[in-house]
């Protein structure tokens, strides 16, 4: 509404310049036309393939060459075979939405925080103490959450990493865990907000080097 306000004030229209409707990527995408036109950067080096194929197929219409090697981050070959790749946990958890403010699911958080502790445990035990941690969802009352939890129970916790799928963007962890909220009783309004927000879910699932867990 405030678009339209400005637009009629200025006599501007918005079929192209619209922010609702078009990103600074779309914009840049047009002004280029076909000369080169846009650029697809698709070799990729950073997820397991068994993570980054689901990406592929889904958001790149295959179009990515994968040439991801875990070696060189000091894991060996059977232990990637064994270890690494996507995970789902099914978990029938409970959309909560106040009247004011963001979305969480409490039933995905005490999941997540079983988790954590055991995944810890697993990678001292493996000779990987201190390899990073992830934990991504798209709303900002389910990080908060979470956080509040980490700070309390892993103080000094600098591998651990929480963040929405925003703040996610162009950052990596070798293990993430994504929470994505989604449940019985979520609103339509919020349903239609994931749904044009789509990109989001590539950013969250594409943040993990090693492991991909998916709570939901």
């Amino acid at each position: 509404n405030i678009e339209k306000l400005l637009g009629n004030k200025y006599g501007i229209k918005l079929d192209n310049v619209s922010y609702s409707d078009h990103s600074l990527v779309d914009m840049a995408g047009k002004s280029s036309n076909a000369k080169p036109g846009p650029i697809l950067l698709n070799e990729h080096y950073r997820s397991d393939p068994r993570i980054i194929n689901c990406s592929n197929k889904e958001f790149y219409a295959g179009q990515l060459q994968i040439k991801t090697d875990l070696t060189k981050l000091g894991y060996e070959k059977e232990f990637i075979n064994k270890y690494g790749g996507l995970y789902w946990i099914d978990l029938k958890g409970q959309y909560t939405k106040p009247e004011t403010g963001s979305a969480y699911n409490q039933i995905e958080l005490d999941q997540v925080k079983i988790l954590v502790p055991k995944l810890i445990e697993a990678l001292k035990k493996q000779g990987f103490p201190t390899k990073k941690i992830g934990f991504v969802t798209p709303f900002r009352a389910q990080e908060s959450r979470f956080r509040h939890w980490l700070e309390e129970k892993y103080p000094e916790s600098g591998w651990i990493q929480s963040g929405t799928a925003h703040q996610f963007q162009g950052a990596e962890c070798d293990f993430i865990i994504f929470s994505p909220v989604l449940s019985e009783g979520i609103q339509k309004g919020t349903l239609g907000w994931l749904e044009k927000t789509y990109n989001l879910l590539n950013v969250a699932i594409t943040r993990a080097r090693f492991c991909l867990i998916i709570i939901g």
